[in-house]
């Protein structure tokens, strides 16, 4: 039996070797990133913020209901930012919150100027076929 010096002493405990190196792939293939240093998790995207910007569209697709979820719009953002700010980093969705609550309020701008104008059209028509009315050309 041979002897080791006195000053070796194995190690407690050795590391696994690193896996081998793979294959680059194929020019234009698609490869997915890796995975993000240290374990973090992208924060969940909170659902009244998907919800704001879905509605604030609505009046794209919605004329007449257009105010409607260009209010829901708003609603919503202003919810969905509460609960991003509370939720301390687990949720996210900032963006789509802010885009939310502008196109709705572009919205709600856009049909008042719509009702504005439907406004003065009712009154110029109004205060035309009682002019002509009297000067007798309508008989």
């Amino acid at each position: 039996m041979t002897q080791q010096p006195p000053e070796f002493e194995p190690p407690a405990s050795v590391p696994p070797p690193p896996p081998p190196p793979t294959a680059p792939a194929a020019p234009g293939a698609f490869t997915a990133p890796p995975p993000p240093a240290g374990g973090a998790v992208a924060p969940r995207t909170d659902g009244m913020a998907i919800a704001s910007l879905i509605c604030s569209f609505g009046i794209l697709v919605f004329s007449c209901l257009g105010i409607v979820t260009s209010i829901l719009a708003v609603v919503f953002a202003k919810k969905a930012e509460r609960n991003i700010a509370n939720s301390g980093g687990q949720l996210g969705g900032e963006g789509l919150a802010r885009a939310g609550k502008i196109i709705g309020w572009i919205g709600i701008g856009l049909w008042a100027v719509g009702v504005v104008f439907l406004i003065v059209l009712v009154i110029i028509s109004a205060t035309t076929s009682n002019s002509n009315s009297s000067l007798g050309i309508l008989r």
